[in-house]
C-alpha cells in the first residue's frame, strides 16, 4: 500500500562457478541455495546478474526468499552479443542487427522473470524451461554490458541525427544515438512487461 526505502547492498554472481569457463553452466539448485544463504549471512540484500540464468537459480532464488527473514531482491542484467559488437561496431549496422538481437534477448529475459519461458539449448547460453515468477524480487534491469568505447563512438559518429526516440513508455530528447538505442531496448521491454504480465 506505500513505498518503502530501502538501501541496497549486494554481490555481483557469475552464471558459472569459480575455475570454469564463463558458459560452463553447472551451478546446481543446491548451490545457489547455500550461495544465497552465505549473501544474506553478510547482510546483502541483492545481487546482480549480468545475463539469462539457468532455471535453477530463479527457482533457488524463489525458495529461498519465501522462506528467507531478509528477502535477496535481483538486478537482472540483459546481456548482448559481444561477437556482433566486435565485428559490427555499430548498434544500427546491418539493418539494426545488434538492436534487433539485443531486443529480441531482452523480451525473452521478461518472459524468463515472470515465469513464462522455454529458451533452447545454445552453446555456452542458459537453456530450459522457465516456471518460477520472480518479478516480485525484482529490483531492476541493467541493461547491457560495460559498453566498449568504440561501439559507443562510432555508434554516435555514424547516426548523428537518430537523437531522438519517441517511444510508448520512454524517450529521448537531443541525446546520443546510443542513449536512443539503449531507450529503445527499455521501451521495449516495458511495453512487453505491461501488455502480457500487467
Amino acid at each position: 500500500g506505500g513505498w518503502q526505502e530501502e538501501f541496497m547492498t549486494g554481490v555481483n554472481i557469475g552464471a558459472s562457478e569459480p575455475a570454469l569457463f564463463p558458459g560452463d553452466l553447472t551451478i546446481s539448485y543446491d548451490t545457489y541455495l547455500r550461495w544465497f544463504e552465505y549473501i544474506s549471512e553478510m547482510n546483502c540484500n541483492c545481487i546482480r546478474v549480468y545475463t539469462t540464468m539457468r532455471p535453477q537459480f530463479y527457482l533457488a532464488l524463489n525458495d529461498f526468499n519465501k522462506t528467507a527473514d531478509k528477502p535477496i531482491y535481483l538486478l537482472q542484467g540483459v546481456w548482448v552479443n559481444e561477437d556482433d559488437i566486435e565485428r559490427l561496431g555499430d548498434v544500427y549496422a546491418e539493418n539494426e542487427k545488434i538492436l534487433s538481437g539485443f531486443k529480441t534477448d531482452a523480451i525473452s529475459l521478461v518472459d524468463v522473470i515472470h515465469g513464462n519461458a522455454l529458451i533452447p539449448e545454445a552453446a555456452g547460453k542458459a537453456s530450459g524451461t522457465y516456471r518460477t515468477d520472480v518479478s516480485r524480487w525484482l529490483a531492476g534491469w541493467i541493461i547491457g554490458i560495460e559498453w566498449d568505447p568504440n561501439l559507443v563512438l562510432n555508434t554516435n559518429e555514424q547516426h548523428p541525427d537518430m537523437r531522438d526516440y519517441d517511444g510508448k513508455y520512454l524517450y529521448t530528447q537531443s541525446a546520443t544515438p546510443f542513449e536512443a538505442f539503449l531507450c529503445r531496448v527499455g521501451d521495449a521491454m516495458i511495453e512487453h512487461e505491461t501488455d502480457e504480465y500487467k
